[in-house]
C-alpha cells in the first residue's frame, strides 16, 4: 500500500512541480520498491505479470543516456553544435573539443529527466506486479476516485479563505492559475480526469457484483463496515458527479473535451455489458448527471463565460498555443532527427520565441511536438511504441469477453483516449505527479493483459510471467536505478532551496556581507555535486555582482559622505557604469586608464568570480539571455570592452519574452554609444509589455525628438501606442503636442489597408476620448463594440465615458453586461455599484425637491 500512499500524496505537494517536492516523492517509491521484494521473495514461485510497456520506458532512458554520452562524429550533433557555436558556448572550448560535445544543449537538464523516467519505470513495474489483480485494483480506483473528491473539496475551501497564496502560504509563480493544491489549472484537470475514470469503474465493479469483499457480510466488523462503505453505489455515484462538476469547475477546456471524449468511449463500453440492468442504470445515471452537470455550468457564470470560448471566433485568432507551436515546429525541423535533448525545452524555445509574450514557456503545450523537439525521431517512436503496446493490451482484454476485466478495460481506455487528447494541447505526462499516477495505471492493465493472455503469440507480445524470485532481482534492479534518480533530485532540490533565499530576492542594498558570503559558499559547495548547473552558476555570478555592489555602496558612504538613507548611492554600483566607463576609454585609447579599472581591489576581487561563473554557465548551457547580458557587462575585465556587442547580440535574440532583459540590453547598447541598437531593444520592450514605459522613457529621454519617439521607439501597433498614451501623455498638458502626434500615428496605423475594421473603429474612439472629445468618442466606442461585442473591455471603456457624461442609466447597462461576462472583476463590481449610488443620491434629491421622503 505504500506505493499507492505515494500516488496518494503526490498532488498534494503544490503539484509536485519542484525538485524538492519530487526527491520527497522519490524517497517514498524507494521505500515502497524495498518492501515490495518481500513479498515477491517469500513467494519465489509465484507468477507475476511483467509487460512489454517497460520498453518504451526503457527506451526513453536510453535515448536520455546516449544524448549525455560525448559524440566523437560532429556530424551527429551538427545541430546542437551549430547552436553551440552560435551562442559562443565553443567560444570556452579548444576547436578540438567542440565534437566531443553530447548531444544535448543542456547535460543537467536531461539528466533530470532521465531521473523522472527512472521514477515511470518502476511505477509502471509496481503497478503490473501488484495492482493486475483485482483485489487490489479495486482499491486503488476506490482511492483515487476519494482523493479526487478531497481535492475538490479543498479547492473549494480554499477558494472561500483565499489569501492570494497557495494552500495559504505557497506564493505563485507569474502566471500560476491555481485550482486546490495545484500550481495550475490543467494539471488539475488532467488529475482529476483520471480520477472520474476511476471513480466510474468503482461504480462498474460494484454493480456488477465484482467487488471482493474483505469481510464476512456483519457491518459491526470493521472488515464488514469498510465493504458497506465502499460497496454503497449511491455515493459512488455522488463521486461521479462530483468530479464531473470539479472538472468544469478547473476551467480547463483542453481538460474538459478529453475527459468528455474519454467518458463517451468509455460509457460505450460500459453500455455492451452483458446485463440490461446495468445498460438501464448506467444510461439513467449519465442522462440524470450529465443534465446536472449542465445546469450547473448554466448557472455558474465563470464556468459558462470559459467554456463559450470553444465557441468563440476569437479564441482561435486569439490562442496563444498557435504560435507557440509554429515555433516549436521549426524547433523540431531543426533538431530533426535527434532532438535538441530530453528536458531542454525550455532553453532551446528561448531561441524560436516570434511572436510577442512576455511568457517563458517551460512546455510546448503540446507533449507531441515537445517530444520532436526533445527527443526527435527517436522519442516520437518511441511514444507510439507505447501507446500500440497499451492498444494491444486494451485489445487482447476485450477479445477475453470476460465481465472480470471490464474494469481494466474501460479504465485503460479511458486513461489512453483522455491523455492522447488532452497532449494536444497540454503537457500533462511532463509533471510528476500526473506521470507517476498514469504510468501506475497503465502498468496494472498492462499486467493484467499480460496475466491473462499468457499464452500462445498474443501473449508473448504482451510481455512474460516471471517468478518471484525473478522479479525480486529485476525489482532490486530497479531499486538501485532509482537510488540514483533520488540522489540526482535531492541535489537540484538543494540547489533549488539556496537559490530561492539569495539575498536579491528582498532588499540587496540592505544585504550584510557575511550572508552574501555564506549564500556563496553554500551555492558553491552544492554546486561541486552537479557542476554543469547553468542556473546554479548564474545565480553564483548574481551573487558576486550583488556582494561587489554592497561593498562598493559602503565605500562610497565611507569616502564620499553620503547619507546611508540616499536611494542613489546603490545606483552609483550599478555595473552599468563600469561598461560606461569602459567604453569610454575605450574609444579615448586610455589603455592606462582601463587597466587600473580592471585591477581596482574591489572590482577585480568580486566581478572577476563572477565573470567565471557566468562563462561556466555558458558552458554548461549557452541559452540564458540573462547571462550573455552580464557577459557583456563584465567583459572588460579581461578582453575588449567592444567583446560586448557580440554578447549583446546573444542575448537580444534569447530575449523576445523578457523585457526587463530587454530594458538592460538597451542600456549597454546606449551606454556603448549604439543608438539604433539600444532603440530596436526597447521598442522590442514596449511591444510585449506597458510595465517599462516609464524606465525606457527615462532611459532614452536624452536627445528624443518627438519624430524619433514615434519611428525609432513606439511598436507599430495601435492599441500598444494607445497604452502608451494613456500610461504616459493622459495628464501631461505640457506634452499635448507629442501625444497628438504620437495618436496621429496610431490612427494613421489603424486607417491603414486591411487592419481589422473593429480595432479600427475602436482607435478611432480611443483617440477621440483622449483628446477629450467625448460624444464622438461614445458613437465610435458604439461601433467597434457592436462589431466585437465579446470585447469586454471596450464595453467597459463606453460605460466609464457614458457616466461621464451624466447618461448614468446607460453606463448601468453596459456595466452590468461587463460584470455579467466578467463576475470576477472588483472593477467592474466596484463601478456598478458606484453608479448604482450615483443614481440613489440624484434620485433622492429630486426627489426632495418634490417634497417626497428622500431615499436613504
Amino acid at each position: 500500500m505504500l506505493i499507492l500512499g505515494v500516488i496518494v500524496i503526490a498532488p498534494w505537494l503544490q503539484g509536485g512541480t519542484s525538485a524538492v517536492q519530487q526527491a520527497a516523492l522519490f524517497a517514498a517509491l524507494l521505500v515502497a520498491l524495498a518492501v515490495s521484494v518481500v513479498p515477491l521473495v517469500l513467494a519465489p514461485s509465484r507468477r507475476h505479470p511483467l509487460p512489454w510497456l517497460l520498453l518504451p520506458v526503457l527506451g526513453g532512458i536510453a535515448l536520455g543516456l546516449w544524448q549525455l554520452q560525448p559524440r566523437s562524429n560532429p556530424g551527429s550533433g551538427s545541430a546542437v553544435n551549430q547552436l553551440r557555436a552560435e551562442f559562443g558556448q565553443l567560444d570556452d572550448s579548444n576547436a578540438s573539443d567542440a565534437a566531443s560535445f553530447p548531444l544535448t544543449v543542456s547535460t543537467a537538464a536531461t539528466r533530470r529527466e532521465v531521473a523522472l523516467l527512472i521514477a515511470a519505470l518502476a511505477v509502471v513495474a509496481l503497478g503490473a506486479v501488484f495492482f493486475a489483480r483485482t483485489a487490489y485494483f479495486q482499491y486503488l480506483v476506490a482511492i483515487l476516485a476519494a482523493n479526487g473528491v478531497l481535492l475538490c473539496a479543498f479547492d473549494l475551501w480554499q477558494k472561500a479563505t483565499w489569501n492570494g497564496l497557495l494552500m495559504w502560504q505557497y506564493p505563485l509563480p507569474k502566471n500560476a492559475t491555481p485550482y486546490g493544491p495545484f500550481y495550475y489549472h490543467n494539471q488539475a484537470a488532467g488529475y482529476l480526469s483520471i480520477c472520474l475514470g476511476a471513480a466510474i469503474v468503482w461504480l462498474l465493479l460494484v454493480r456488477q457484483g465484482l467487488w471482493q469483499r474483505a469481510g464476512d457480510g456483519d457491518i459491526a466488523s470493521p472488515r464488514g463496515l469498510l465493504d458497506a462503505v465502499l460497496t454503497c453505489w449511491p455515493a459512488i455515484a455522488a463521486t461521479i458527479v462530483i468530479l464531473a462538476i470539479a472538472q468544469f469547475a478547473t476551467l480547463s477546456r483542453g481538460g474538459v473535451l478529453a475527459t468528455l471524449g474519454a467518458t463517451v468511449i468509455a460509457g460505450l463500453i460500459v453500455s455492451r455489458s452483458g446485463k440490461s440492468k446495468m445498460r438501464f442504470g448506467t444510461l439513467a445515471f449519465l442522462v440524470i448527471g450529465g443534465l446536472g452537470v449542465l445546469g450547473w455550468i448554466v448557472m455558474s457564470d465563470t464556468v459558462a463565460t470559459r467554456m463559450q470560448t470553444l465557441a468563440s471566433r476569437e479564441t482561435m485568432s486569439e490562442e496563444i498555443r498557435l504560435p507557440l507551436w509554429r515555433d516549436t515546429l521549426d524547433l523540431a525541423r531543426d533538431f530533426f532527427p535527434w532532438g535538441s535533448g530530453l528536458g531542454t525545452f525550455r532553453y532551446t524555445y528561448l531561441k524560436y520565441h516570434s511572436h510577442d509574450s512576455e511568457l517563458w514557456y517551460t512546455h510546448a503545450h503540446n507533449q507531441y511536438l515537445e517530444a520532436a523537439a526533445d527527443g526527435g525521431l527517436p522519442a516520437l517512436l518511441v511514444f507510439g511504441l507505447a501507446v500500440l503496446l497499451m492498444v494491444w493490451a486494451l485489445i487482447s482484454l476485450a477479445r477475453l469477453r470476460d465481465k472480470r476485466d471490464e474494469p481494466f478495460l474501460i479504465l485503460g481506455t479511458f486513461i489512453l483516449v483522455s491523455q492522447l487528447l488532452h497532449g494536444v494541447v497540454d503537457f500533462i505526462p511532463y509533471l510528476a505527479p500526473n506521470m507517476m499516477l498514469i504510468a501506475l495505471l497503465c502498468g496494472a492493465v498492462a499486467g493484467r493483459a499480460t496475466l491473462r493472455v499468457a499464452k500462445g503469440p498474443t501473449g508473448r507480445l504482451l510481455g512474460w510471467r516471471w517468478p518471484g524470485w525473478a522479479m525480486a532481482v529485476v525489482t532490486c534492479a530497479i531499486f538501485a536505478a532509482m537510488m540514483w534518480s533520488w540522489r540526482e533530485t535531492r541535489i537540484v532540490a538543494r540547489l533549488e532551496q539556496i537559490r530561492g533565499v539569495l539575498p536579491w530576492k528582498g532588499q540587496p542594498a540592505e544585504a550584510v556581507p557575511e550572508t552574501l558570503a555564506a549564500g556563496i559558499q553554500d551555492l558553491q559547495n552544492a554546486l561541486e555535486l552537479r557542476p554543469d548547473d547553468a542556473e546554479s552558476h548564474e545565480a553564483l555570478a548574481e551573487l558576486w555582482i550583488t556582494l561587489y555592489r554592497v561593498r562598493a555602496r559602503a565605500a562610497i558612504l565611507r569616502e564620499m559622505g553620503f547619507k546611508p538613507d540616499d536611494p542613489n548611492v546603490w545606483n552609483f554600483t550599478d555595473p552599468v557604469l563600469l561598461h560606461h566607463l569602459a567604453q569610454q576609454h575605450q574609444r579615448a585609447s586610455d589603455s592606462a586608464a582601463l587597466a587600473e579599472l580592471r585591477t581596482e581591489e574591489t572590482i577585480a576581487t568580486h566581478l572577476q568570480p563572477a565573470l567565471n561563473h557566468l562563462r561556466a554557465a555558458r558552458q554548461a548551457c549557452p541559452l540564458l539571455g540573462h547571462m550573455h547580458m552580464r557577459l557583456a557587462e563584465l567583459c572588460f575585465l579581461d578582453s575588449t570592452p567592444n567583446d560586448d556587442a557580440l554578447h549583446l547580440e546573444r542575448a537580444a535574440r534569447l530575449a523576445h519574452s523578457k523585457p526587463d532583459l530587454l530594458v538592460e540590453i538597451g542600456r549597454l547598447e546606449f551606454s556603448a554609444d549604439r543608438k539604433d541598437r539600444a532603440y530596436a531593444a526597447w521598442q522590442r520592450c514596449l511591444t510585449v509589455t506597458d510595465r517599462y514605459d516609464e524606465a525606457v522613457l527615462q532611459f532614452a529621454s536624452q536627445g528624443l525628438t518627438a519624430d524619433a519617439l514615434i519611428h525609432k521607439l513606439l511598436p507599430p501597433a495601435p492599441l500598444r501606442i494607445l497604452d502608451f498614451v494613456r500610461l504616459n501623455y493622459s495628464h501631461a498638458e505640457a506634452d499635448r503636442d507629442a501625444r497628438d502626434a504620437i495618436l496621429d500615428y496610431a490612427s494613421q496605423l489603424a486607417e491603414s489597408p486591411g487592419h481589422d475594421l473593429s480595432e479600427t473603429l475602436y482607435v478611432r474612439a480611443a483617440t477621440a476620448a483622449l483628446r477629450g472629445k467625448t460624444e464622438q468618442a461614445i458613437v465610435a466606442y458604439q461601433e467597434a463594440v457592436f462589431q466585437r461585442p465579446e470585447r469586454i473591455s471596450w464595453r467597459f471603456e463606453l460605460a466609464q465615458l457614458l457616466a461621464a457624461q451624466g447618461d448614468v442609466e446607460a453606463a448601468q447597462r453596459e456595466a452590468r453586461w461587463c460584470l455579467r461576462a466578467r463576475p470576477r472583476s472588483r472593477e467592474y463590481r466596484e463601478f456598478l455599484e458606484s453608479l448604482h449610488n450615483s443614481s440613489r443620491i440624484r434620485q433622492g434629491r429630486y426627489n426632495q425637491v418634490e417634497g417626497v421622503q428622500t431615499v436613504h
